[in-house]
């Protein structure tokens, strides 16, 4: 319809959902707009639909068709992602053991679609809260689980091994993902998605300084026969 938000101020973000196949003239004129998703394939658009300028980025999912490269609309650059809703739902089964609710699938969805989240948000929301806490899964379940968070994908035998001896000599969880963090194939994992990978807030020295809490948790395994203590490490 034409001038169908025409009269807003902003709208912030949109999702064009999969049913939509045209978009009127001047539909979004005068807006000032964050992202726009593309949910299905390009519609056909009337004059003017949306302000050149006033849109910061568009997105559509891969495997639509009709979103020219490198350009789709008025000079504007759209990004092509994966949609994650398979990722999200994955992530709740693996990590929390139990079914996502389409709720909660969406309020993830959404936030990766807008860039409200980074990498290391994402994952540290399931990995590190308190949901997964009580678990109380083994260290080698831990790397599983991180692999199918970080890769979306299971870790070999000799992966599990190496990060589980890792977490065995008393690097801590958080340390380990910041290291995995910078992986390539996490890097990936990110841009399909459109986010960055973001920063972990490390503000203990075992967690800043892996390979030396290592050295420090063989020491106390091997002349104390015991784990050491986080102050421990720490100090």
């Amino acid at each position: 319809e034409a001038y169908a938000f025409g009269a807003c101020q902003s709208m912030g973000n949109i999702v064009i959902p999969t049913n939509v196949s045209y978009i009127g003239d001047y539909a979004f004129w005068d807006l000032v707009m964050g992202v726009c998703v593309f949910m299905g394939n390009a519609p056909s658009m009337g004059s003017n639909v949306f302000v050149p300028g006033r849109l910061s980025k568009f997105k559509c999912l891969n495997g639509k068709s009709g979103f020219t490269t490198p350009t789709f609309y008025n000079g504007t650059a759209c990004v092509r992602i994966n949609d994650p809703s398979s990722y999200i739902a994955n992530l709740y089964a693996v990590t929390l053991g139990r079914t996502a609710q389409p709720g909660d699938i969406l309020a993830w969805r959404n936030n990766i679609f807008f860039e409200r989240v980074t990498g290391v948000s994402l994952i540290s929301g399931f990995l590190l809260g308190s949901e997964y806490s009580s678990r109380n899964t083994s260290n080698n379940q831990f790397v599983i689980d991180m692999y199918q968070a970080c890769f979306a994908r299971n870790p070999a035998q000799n992966e599990i091994d190496q990060w589980a001896v890792w977490l065995n000599e008393g690097v801590y969880r958080i340390a380990l993902m910041n290291h995995i963090k910078t992986a390539q194939e996490y890097i990936d994992v990110c841009n399909s998605f459109g986010i960055s990978t973001g920063e972990f807030t490390l503000t203990e020295w075992a967690d800043r300084y892996p390979m030396p809490c290592r050295f420090v948790g063989r020491l106390y395994t091997i002349l104390l026969n015991r784990s050491a203590g986080r102050k421990e490490l720490n100090d």
